[in-house]
């Protein structure tokens, strides 16, 4: 049963009436179907009919499916309801889909089997049998990986897709689904001899006359069918709820953590009091509802001591465990914050939720805050500090030291500017007050669950200025946020509508000598302005609930001007294309500028964006010498001016660390070894002598090549990992290998692979010239290693001892010596395998306008 379920849900197809599959857009637009195109409407047709089965708001089918336009957003809106959940994750799901198929189209557009052309029909057959298998490996583990899934589902649409386009499947059996296609064990159908004819020439400069030219009575390829067919499959029917969700994003609740971390220290008594008072709020407001929180994570903190941590998807247990804090002396007046912070980030599940942090002290571990700021980074999770003191304020100094290099009499200073730039990396705040303020202040928390909130405006502002900023026609509600950490009144403020008059319809949340709240619901369209009256510094956030989002990816070119996916840390000084995807592009007019911001708002750069397809955009720029923030441009349907932030920054360095062939590998259970090509490149001013490290979960990385290169300013150096799993491990282990490089002057990048496990299903096979196949020779077993410089084919004895290196390399490994090398052309010796080859989803077909892609 399960193993038709999966092969349902891999065949994410549903197509009302598409005309067949077009690979290439007309200019007559003729041929307006692409894979992209067709993928996104099919999983928009997958959801829409999803969600209609599931709801109980008396949906009846086809009232999702029929929406005109169907889009992430307006799908959002119908089920949902209008402002209540972001489309920006289902956006994401179905874009990480788009991106999996992609890979087939940019990288094997010359192999005929990848997309069932010059009657490699069996071939094809094979690639869908071992995704399959992958894909199931990945489904069945405890904590599936959705990205990884993602991108192997849009590689196996993106075949599946080729197979109706390039054969004649639909000429011989109409509608009906070829049920059979990709699943492992079951033979294709007869297929047409190479020498046999299938079809008439055509006169390809008249439209439509190739019709009804094939001639052969079985399977074949090597044509696009201009015949219109409709194509359904019934996945809705054979896969369970979870599962869907997950993999599209969706939600029941709201995808995000209530995630808290306090300080349990003796003088945290009302702090601990207005926490809970707000978490019950929060769960009793919001149970049952779309903005229920998913997830409830809970860390005590003081000192010497921190955790343990408390996970629970029950309001009513993580109630008991916020009843049960009770504050006792700490010690010393500095606690283990950062601890604290670190371990709730780890057991937040949901990227975009909030670590809130209580406290009233000083970090004692003032050494973990670029921990904690790069775990915060890698897992998407924002952290804000709700401070009501610090040791050289309402809470007395101490004289124990916090840790190496740190001295007690500069811990205050240090400690606020630690909270500060882990906020500001992450796109949280620091807010300061009293213990009386508190309550309000925690108004935070609840709003953390609202529906689809976006950032509009997010800058520094020193002295009596003016912040101005946009409505747009799509804003429902505005927050307006204002924190200093100077002293004086009451922040003085006025507001100023589009018409130029004061305007006091606004809710105050917050108002006092260092923190502004106000709240504002339907606001008018255009320009608004927020004045301050006094010459003190503030960070000013302004929020929004809008339809309209985007979501961004970073590109370099390579040496054959193809854009390849960057992983990891962008390089200070690097080139780099940077693509845009509007959420909620039917209420947009056009895109225009995309502004790369300092973290007080200062612009570094301004690049234009240019139209790529339907709903993305393309930009060309350096990488700035410090952390950014991208901000977009444009304008909406109605002609207002609208801006969208991203508050999380980019983070740079000097050093970059890239992966030749992606970040996911397959492993053979027989233990056969494979080579994972790396580039280490110095973008500083300077040259710098970097150490490299390599962490494993399961021990399958037997050695890291290099482990310590000095590199020239501008220049590179390559490395290899060499990896196997032990013999007879068990198909579906997972290992996690994380690389790390690290200079002097204290650059760091890092990027994670995976090493699945699995039995190769499909022995590899020679093409005789006669087009007929025979198995390849299987012992030794032969992998192909896939990267865009070199393809090597590493011939290995079966033993995990015994391996092969690239020519390039040393003619031992350990003191072993490898059987045979040899490096084939790579047009004529190509293999395209799962197990050999690396599955990785980079930029849609979209394509064209910005040229070939490949990994």
């Amino acid at each position: 049963m399960f193993r038709q379920a999966v092969y349902l849900l891999v065949l994410v197809a549903h197509f009302p009436t598409a005309e067949c599959f077009y690979a290439i857009i007309g200019s007559d637009g003729y041929y307006d179907n692409t894979h992209k195109s067709i993928t996104e409407t099919s999983c928009l047709m997958v959801v829409a009919k999803f969600l209609e089965s599931i709801t109980g708001k008396l949906l009846g089918p086809g009232d999702l499916q029929n929406l005109d336009p169907l889009t992430s957003s307006t799908l959002m809106e119908a089920y949902y309801g209008s402002g209540q959940v972001s489309a920006a994750p289902l956006q994401e799901a179905i874009g990480e889909i788009v991106l999996g198929s992609t890979v087939v189209d940019v990288y094997y557009s010359h192999k005929p089997e990848a997309h069932f052309n010059a009657e490699k029909i069996e071939q094809g057959n094979r690639q869908l049998q071992e995704l399959r298998i992958v894909i199931l490996i990945e489904l069945q583990r405890e904590n599936p990986d959705y990205v990884r899934i993602r991108a192997l589902i849009g590689q196996y649409l993106h075949i599946i897709q080729d197979f109706y386009s390039n054969t004649n499947w639909i000429e011989m059996n109409g509608t009906l689904a070829y049920e059979n296609l990709g699943l492992d064990g079951v033979n294709i159908i007869a297929v047409t001899e190479t020498t046999e004819a299938t079809c008439t020439s055509c006169d390809f400069s008249i439209r439509g006359n190739c019709d009804d030219n094939i001639i052969s009575d079985t399977l074949t390829s090597g044509y696009h069918s201009f015949s219109s067919k409709t194509k359904e499959y019934g996945l809705r029917d054979h896969t369970d709820n979870t599962t869907f969700l997950n993999l599209f994003n969706l939600r029941m609740k709201s995808k995000v953590s209530l995630s808290i971390a306090m300080d349990v220290s003796g003088s945290m008594s009302n702090d601990i009091a207005a926490a809970k008072a707000r978490c019950y709020e929060i769960i009793d407001e919001r149970v049952g509802t779309v903005n229920e929180p998913a997830e409830y994570v809970l860390v005590p903190f003081s000192d010497p001591g921190f955790g343990p941590v408390q996970v629970t998807e029950n309001p009513n247990e993580y109630k008991d465990w916020i009843e049960a804090l009770v504050a006792y002396d700490g010690g010393d007046c500095p606690e283990l914050s950062h601890s604290g912070t670190e371990l709730a980030i780890n057991y937040t599940s949901y990227p975009g939720s909030t670590v809130f942090v209580f406290t009233d002290a000083d970090a004692k571990d003032l050494w973990k805050e670029q921990d904690v700021r790069d775990l915060a980074l890698e897992r998407g999770v924002i952290v804000s500090y709700l401070l009501t003191g610090t040791c050289g304020g309402t809470r007395r100094a101490r004289s124990t030291q916090g840790g190496p290099g740190f001295n007690n009499h500069r811990r205050m200073k240090r400690t606020l500017s630690s909270y500060e730039n882990i906020a500001q990396a992450t796109g949280g705040v620091v807010i300061q007050v009293s213990k009386w303020e508190l309550f309000n202040v925690t108004e935070l928390i609840d709003s953390a669950f609202d529906g689809a909130i976006v950032c509009i405006s997010n800058s520094e502002v020193v002295g009596v200025r003016n912040v101005t900023f946009n409505v747009d026609s799509t804003i429902t509600t505005l927050d307006i946020s204002a924190t200093t950490k100077d002293s004086g009144g009451l922040l003085e403020f006025k507001i100023e509508d589009p018409s130029g008059n004061t305007f006091n319809g606004y809710t105050t949340v917050v108002h006092t000598s260092s923190n502004l709240i106000l709240a504002h619901n339907s606001p008018a369209y255009g320009q608004w302005t927020l004045l301050f009256l006094d010459d003190r510094s503030r960070s000013v956030v302004i929020n929004a609930t809008s339809a309209i989002d985007f979501i961004h990816r970073f590109y370099m070119e390579g040496d054959r001007g193809e854009l390849i996916p960057m992983y990891g840390t962008p390089a200070k000084g690097k080139n780099v294309t940077i693509i845009i995807t509007m959420v909620g592009q039917e209420y947009v007019s056009n895109v225009t500028d995309l502004y790369l911001t300092s973290h007080n708002g200062t612009q570094l750069r301004r690049v234009s964006l240019n139209a790529v397809d339907t709903n993305s955009y393309s930009a060309s720029t350096s990488v700035p010498s410090q952390d950014f923030s991208l901000i977009v441009h444009g304008m909406d349907v109605n002609s207002n001016t609208f801006y969208r932030t991203k508050t999380i920054a980019v983070q740079v360095t000097d050093v970059s660390l890239n992966i030749h062939g992606g970040l996911q590998y397959y492993l053979d259970t027989n233990g056969t070894a494979i080579f994972i090509k790396f580039t280490v490149e110095n973008n500083g001013d300077n040259p710098d002598n970097y150490t490299l490290s390599c962490s494993d979960e399961l021990g399958f990385v037997r050695e890291l090549m290099i482990s310590d290169v000095t590199v020239g300013n501008n220049d590179f150096v390559d490395g290899y990992i060499l990896v196997a799993a032990d013999d007879g491990t068990d198909e579906g282990t997972v290992s996690v290998v994380m690389l790390t490089v690290t200079g002097m002057a204290d650059s760091t990048d890092s990027v994670e692979l995976k090493l699945f496990v699995i039995d190769y299903i499909a022995e590899l096979r020679e093409d005789k010239e006669d087009g007929t196949s025979t198995p390849a020779p299987t012992p030794p077993p032969t992998f192909i290693v896939t990267t865009p410089d070199i393809v090597s084919t590493v011939s290995i004895v079966s033993t995990p001892d015994i391996v092969s290196t690239p020519d390039s390399m040393s003619s031992t490994v350990n003191g072993l010596t490898p059987i045979s090398v040899s490096a084939p052309d790579r047009e004529t010796d190509w293999q395209w395998s799962v197990v050999g080859g690396v599955l990785l989803a980079i930029l849609s077909t979209s394509i064209v306008a910005i040229g070939s892609i490949v990994l």
